[in-house]
């Protein structure tokens, strides 16, 4: 093979709204600040699960967030879930079980959107000009991490 099919990029030089545009990224964030989330230097968000535990419609507006998202890069390809139900278990044994159990909703809602992962699980979209991109992980029940650099 020639060294440029060997070479592998780790640059992480387009963010969230190279893929669902400017205004939707705007809501999308505005959306998570209403929360109380903040967006941390770098771009990444790690939500620790455990500070919004107080606010009993947390996982429902934090769902309706991503959906802002997830509309605007609506398509009719569908993608099917790749995290089983007992990999999912750990999740809703949970205290957080709520905030789990909107997220993989929004795999049953919408036909582009699925879950997958080996351990920790990921929310994926696939939209109009990319076959994936993701939008949350977990990072063990108790946290969630939005990356805005891929």
């Amino acid at each position: 093979s020639s060294k440029q099919k060997l070479h592998v990029s780790t640059t992480r030089n387009r963010s969230l709204d190279q893929f669902f545009g400017e205004e939707p990224v705007a809501a999308f964030w505005e959306a998570l600040l209403d929360l109380g989330i903040e967006s941390q230097s770098g771009g990444d968000t790690d939500i620790n699960l455990e500070d919004f535990a107080h606010q009993s419609d947390f996982a429902d507006r934090l769902a309706q967030s991503f959906e802002i998202l997830i509309m605007e890069g609506a398509t009719d390809r569908k993608k099917k879930n790749k995290f089983s139900e007992e990999k999912r278990g750990c999740f809703l044994g949970s205290r957080h079980r709520g905030v789990h159990e909107a997220l993989f909703a929004l795999a049953n809602r919408h036909s582009h959107v699925w879950v997958q992962g080996r351990g920790d699980y990921g929310v994926r979209v696939r939209s109009k000009h990319y076959p994936s991109v993701s939008l949350v992980t977990s990072n063990g029940p108790q946290r969630l991490k939005i990356v805005d650099q891929r």
